[in-house]
């Protein structure tokens, strides 16, 4: 961070602008990705773990992820509180979920900037949409929409819209979310046309997915699009190799190799897979080839989260 920091005052004093941007953009996404890697990684892990029938190992890593959260407040503090609350959806504990997405609701509508506020909601109903209650997820983007109404700038309405656009495309509302597109910040557009590429995909729609795929002409829509294919077995039309930014098709080519499943050509792929991006972004995909692997995976999360 520091050396980034270093380079990008270097950059802006030789009066190379754009570049000095790039850096910036970089390390503030590693930054916010090293903030959170600790809980996130650790309730992936415990997902697949648990998918994998070890319980056990489940339950004590959803614990550590817990005691990560500890150390958080505020904004971030909801963003890993709905991540834990998943967690407990998806390893069988839904009274345990239940309590914690309310208790999760009620801290973001306390939290007092009302960007955060909105932003606090949205994950909220991404949380409710992905544990089986999309009608939470549509309740919660009419609150957000309520927000974009006392809204004291076009600008800070924009955003409010864009966080009701997420929360309808957690319920599975693509219609609408494809209606709020005009609304949008500009810089969001893509973001969501994407989320809504790995919905369609997800939801085996991959004919309407390519429509917008390649309308946006966006490498991350290109990826979910390629892991939709291979995800179907059609390992023909994966279009990884066009994909060039690395964690994008280190992703793509992990979906390969779990459409291949546990077989030397599988280990093969998935170890190209990794050569690309982070394991933490393709833990789901490592246990369809190699799930013995997931202990030492768990090992190599720190301890404090």
């Amino acid at each position: 961070m520091a050396l980034s920091a270093d380079t990008a005052d270097f950059l802006l004093r030789a009066g190379q602008k754009e570049r000095a941007h790039a850096v910036v953009e970089r390390a503030t996404n590693l930054a916010q990705r090293d903030r959170r890697l600790g809980v996130t990684t650790l309730i992936k892990l415990a997902v697949a773990v648990g998918q994998s029938g070890q319980r056990d190992d489940a339950a004590r890593l959803i614990h550590r992820a817990e005691q990560a959260v500890a150390a958080s407040d505020g904004y971030a503090r909801v963003l890993d509180l709905a991540e834990v609350a998943e967690g407990l959806h998806h390893t069988g504990r839904p009274a345990e979920r239940d309590e914690l997405l309310r208790r999760v609701l009620h801290e973001s509508r306390t939290l007092a900037d009302p960007a955060e506020r909105a932003e606090g909601l949205r994950r909220v109903a991404e949380a409710f949409g992905r544990t089986g209650n999309p009608d939470g997820a549509v309740e919660l983007a009419q609150e957000i929409l309520s927000l974009a109404g006392t809204a004291h700038s076009p600008s800070r309405r924009h955003w409010d819209t864009y966080a009701v656009a997420g929360a309808l495309l957690a319920a599975g509302d693509i219609d609408a979310v494809l209606g709020l597109e005009g609304s949008l910040p500009k810089d969001a557009v893509h973001e969501i046309l994407t989320g809504v590429v790995k919905r369609l995909v997800d939801a085996g729609d991959r004919a309407a997915a390519e429509l917008i795929t390649n309308r946006q002409a966006d490498e991350r829509a290109l990826g979910y699009s390629a892991a939709g294919a291979a995800a179907t077995g059609d390992v023909t039309r994966a279009m990884a190799d066009a994909l060039t930014v690395p964690e994008h098709r280190g992703k793509a080519l992990a979906a390969i190799a779990q459409s291949l499943g546990p077989c030397p050509q599988g280990h093969l792929v998935l170890v190209e897979a990794l050569c690309w991006g982070p394991w933490e972004q393709v833990t789901e995909e490592i246990t369809g080839v190699v799930p013995e692997h997931l202990p030492l995976l768990a090992d190599l999360v720190p301890a404090e989260g």
